[in-house]
């Protein structure tokens, strides 16, 4: 389908709101992929978890599109919870495999324990910098979240210290 038009996305909005997956099924028929991912990541920042573990589980989407393109880092924004991230890291992440550092910087800066804890297991670079320069450790400092804070220092985070990705 090209061309998509103002009511196709906002019926794929509605239905992302009441995490509808039935609805999505039908109105997701025929799109395209570039269209199914736009969707998924709008479902990402939504939070919507049934729409999105049927987007990734049967259309295929990627978790991680590119460096600035994960649902990951996404779902985290939307305070999803623990059980979609959980669900989303245990997908293909593909040539990305190792890019999870910056969901680990915003887990951090959002204040969630429970998700830092759950990416530095699966192996997030803890010293990866993100774009404003920072670690995990050092936004969670800026941010007063120092459980967390302790919870870096601990797994080996260091202040001033930055991996980048190309």
């Amino acid at each position: 389908m090209s061309g998509i038009d103002y009511a196709f996305r906002k019926k794929a909005g509605a239905a992302i709101e009441r995490d509808d997956v039935d609805a999505l099924r039908v109105l997701l028929a025929g799109v395209d992929r570039e269209e199914i991912d736009r969707i998924a990541y709008a479902a990402s920042l939504h939070g919507s978890e049934e729409s999105l573990r049927y987007m990734v589980g049967h259309l295929g989407v990627r978790v991680i599109r590119s460096l600035d393109r994960s649902l990951i880092t996404s779902a985290i924004t939307a305070q999803a919870p623990l059980t979609l991230i959980e669900f989303l890291l245990e997908q293909p992440r593909g040539e990305y495999a190792l890019y999870i550092g910056l969901p680990l910087v915003r887990a951090a800066g959002a204040g969630r324990l429970d998700i830092v804890e759950l990416l530095v297991e699966a192996g997030a670079d803890i010293n990866q910098g993100n774009t404003g320069f920072h670690n995990a450790l050092e936004l969670a400092i800026s941010k007063g979240f120092e459980e967390i804070a302790k919870y870096l220092r601990d797994h080996g985070a260091r202040p001033g210290v930055h991996n980048y990705r190309e």
